[in-house]
């Protein structure tokens, strides 16, 4: 939640932004979480994803080229409650499609 309370609190700021989304630390946590994590943990990373990658087509191809980050977001469609398929929904639409 505080990742994305800051990524939200820079919505405006791509320079912000940019440097959280350029963190292959922040991108494995938020992976592993996704992964591993409770539906909520999944529920907010999703939505992290989606503030950083928002009108920001750098941080939307490093999220959608991490290897593995695809494969976890359909796991959430896939396996998730409605809460947090639907925050999964959103992270691929802004991480993929809407920047294109």
């Amino acid at each position: 939640r505080h990742i994305r309370a800051i990524a939200m609190e820079h919505r405006e700021d791509d320079e912000t932004r940019g440097v959280l989304g350029a963190s292959d630390e922040l991108r494995k946590g938020l992976l592993h979480l996704l992964s591993n994590g409770s539906d909520a943990a999944r529920y907010w990373c999703c939505h992290c994803i989606v503030s950083l990658s928002h009108k920001h087509a750098a941080n939307q191809t490093v999220i959608a080229t991490h290897d593995g980050m695809m494969h976890a977001i359909l796991s959430v469609l896939q396996h998730g409650t409605a809460l947090s398929r639907g925050a999964a929904c959103s992270a691929l639409v802004e991480a993929t499609f809407r920047n294109a």
